[in-house]
């Protein structure tokens, strides 16, 4: 017998998590390719080989960001392979490597303000700082709602994308001129909203609330990194200084 209205809402309501779990699996490689093409631009001459030699701070947070990313995917890719109860296990592990990218994040801007000089590092900094508070309340948020996939998954989709910044802020020139690289990451934000809109013909309220939020964010820490703002270039210089 055909199966009845309801039934078919039923059965598609059961495929929604296998076809979230092939999306963000996939996404993750996505996050992979653009931080390691983005820092491949860098990483040789402003890190490994470094004339003069970076604070060692630097390399444990580049070890930590690292491990957060590649985390992430495995993560992803216990979801995707059912072994959700292995998941959940690491995903102590998780809370405090997530916690550590979030403090080292913001001891590094500081040190390597100070490193490059308080007015050179600056305008730079509160870019920095914003990104990692916004990476941290994203965090938080989908550790407290870790008992609900359809927000957990999406939170740490959005806190992981938050990171990418990084990564496309070291694009060549002609990628995203001046300031421009944002839009690298709402793109990736963006596509977990179309996602959406595709197999649930509607916008999870995660993306209604955050991506607004985080597109604010950005207009002020672009606004203030690049104009540069005197008031906050006096506030950082004192920090750094």
């Amino acid at each position: 017998m055909p199966a009845t209205a309801e039934n078919a809402v039923l059965m598609r309501s059961r495929s929604l998590p296998r076809r979230d779990d092939y999306f963000y699996f996939g996404m993750s490689f996505v996050v992979v390719a653009v931080i390691c093409y983005g820092f491949g631009q860098t990483v040789d001459s402003n890190l490994l080989h470094a004339t003069p030699r970076r604070p060692f701070l630097l390399y444990v947070h580049a070890l930590t960001f690292s491990a957060w990313i590649f985390f992430y995917v495995i993560q992803s890719a216990l979801v995707r392979v059912h072994k959700v109860p292995l998941h959940r296990t690491l995903g102590y592990f998780g809370a405090a490597l997530g916690f550590s990218v979030f403090v080292l994040g913001i001891w590094i801007a500081i040190v390597m303000g100070r490193f490059h000089g308080a007015r050179a590092f600056g305008p730079v900094l509160f870019l920095s700082f914003s990104d990692t508070t916004a990476f941290a309340v994203l965090f938080a948020l989908g550790i407290w709602f870790r008992r609900k996939p359809e927000f957990h998954r999406r939170f740490l989709f959005l806190a992981t994308c938050v990171l990418t910044s990084a990564g496309f802020g070291r694009f060549p020139i002609q990628w995203f001129a001046d300031h421009w690289f944002y839009l690298g990451v709402d793109c990736l934000i963006l596509t977990g909203a179309l996602h959406d809109i595709f197999l649930q013909g509607r916008v999870h309220p995660v993306y209604r609330i955050a991506l607004p939020s985080l597109v604010a964010l950005q207009l002020v820490g672009a606004y203030v990194a690049f104009t540069p703002d005197p008031t906050w270039i006096r506030i950082a210089y004192r920090m750094l200084s």
